[in-house]
C-alpha cells in the first residue's frame, strides 16, 4: 500500500502518521486487513486446542476402556484391532463397530457401562471417564524410598502387581549409582532384564549401562538391534559413549551394526552422539 510512496516521504514519518494521513478508504481497506488476521490466529488456536484436548481426551477413552475390561482383555482387543485394520484409515463408525464386535461382545450391561456413543459421538468427556486415585503412587514411592535408604528391594510379586506405569516410576526414581551386586539383586530379583516391555527394560538398560554393569551388555545390543525409536536408542548410545574406555567401544560395535536398520532421523541424531557419518 505505501510501496509506491517516495522513499523520502517515509523516511520523514513514521508508519502511524502514514496510517492517520491515509485516506478513508485506505484506513476501511487496514481495518479489514486487521479483522482478518485476528480471525485467522483465533482459528489457528482453536485448532490447536481442539488437537490438543483431543489428544487427551483419546487417552482417558483407552484408560476408561482398560479400566473397565481389564488390562488382558483390552490388550487382546487392541492387538487384534491392529491385526484387522493394519494400513487402512479408521474412521469413528468403524471404531464403534469393532468395539461393539470384538470387546463388548452381545454383554448389555458392558456396554452400558462403557457409553461408547458418548465417548464417541458426544462432546466432552462422559460421567465413567476414569479418573487414577491421587495416592496411587504412594505405595511405589515408599518402595523407592525404602531402596534408596536401605537397599530393600520390593518382593517380587508386589512388583508384578504393579502397572507398568508403576513399575517405570520405580525404576525411573531409585539411586543412578549402583554397584554390580545391587544391580543383580534388582535384576535377580524382579526380573528386570527378561521384561518384555520396551519402556521398562529401556530404564533398566539404561541404569546398567550408566554403572559399566557388564551382563547388560549383551541385551542391550539385542535391544537395540530390534528397537528403533528414537527415544529408546539415542540415550542408551549416549550413556554408552559417556562411560569412556568402557562403553565408547560397545556403542560404537553396536552401532556399525544396527546402524543401517534404523530410520535416517535417528540415525542422524546416533550419528552426532557417535561421532559418525554417512
Amino acid at each position: 500500500m505505501f510501496e509506491s510512496l517516495p522513499a523520502a516521504l517515509l523516511q520523514q514519518h513514521s508508519l502511524w502518521e502514514l496510517v492517520l494521513a491515509a485516506s478513508p478508504v485506505a484506513k476501511f481497506v487496514l481495518v479489514l486487513l486487521l479483522l482478518a488476521s485476528l480471525m485467522s490466529w483465533a482459528v489457528i488456536f482453536a485448532k490447536w486446542s481442539q488437537f490438543r484436548n483431543g489428544g487427551a481426551a483419546n487417552a482417558a477413552f483407552l484408560r476408561t476402556l482398560e479400566h473397565a475390561v481389564g488390562r488382558e482383555r483390552f490388550d487382546a482387543w487392541l492387538r487384534s484391532w491392529f491385526d484387522r485394520h493394519a494400513f487402512q484409515p479408521a474412521t469413528s463408525a468403524m471404531m464403534l463397530a469393532d468395539l461393539r464386535a470384538n470387546l463388548v461382545k452381545g454383554d448389555a450391561g458392558l456396554a452400558k457401562r462403557l457409553m461408547l456413543e458418548e465417548w464417541i459421538y458426544q462432546p466432552g468427556l462422559p460421567s465413567n471417564v476414569y479418573r487414577p486415585d491421587a495416592a496411587a503412587f504412594a505405595e511405589v514411592d515408599g518402595a523407592v524410598k525404602a531402596y534408596a535408604a536401605a537397599r530393600t528391594v520390593p518382593a517380587a510379586a508386589t512388583y508384578k502387581a504393579w502397572t507398568s506405569a508403576e513399575r517405570q516410576r520405580f525404576l525411573d526414581n531409585i539411586p543412578k549409582s549402583l554397584p554390580a551386586v545391587d544391580l543383580a539383586k534388582l535384576d535377580g530379583t524382579l526380573g528386570l532384564s527378561k521384561t518384555g516391555n520396551n519402556e521398562e527394560l529401556f530404564l533398566w538398560l539404561e541404569l546398567a549401562l550408566a554403572n559399566r554393569y557388564d551382563p547388560a551388555v549383551a541385551q542391550s545390543e539385542a535391544f537395540l538391534s530390534r528397537v528403533g525409536r528414537t527415544k529408546f536408542v539415542r540415550p542408551l548410545f549416549e550413556v554408552l559413549m559417556k562411560q569412556g574406555s568402557w562403553g565408547e567401544p560397545i556403542a560404537k560395535r553396536i552401532y556399525a551394526k544396527t546402524r543401517s536398520g534404523y530410520h535416517a532421523v535417528t540415525r542422524g541424531a546416533v550419528d552426532k552422539v557417535v561421532g559418525v557419518g554417512g
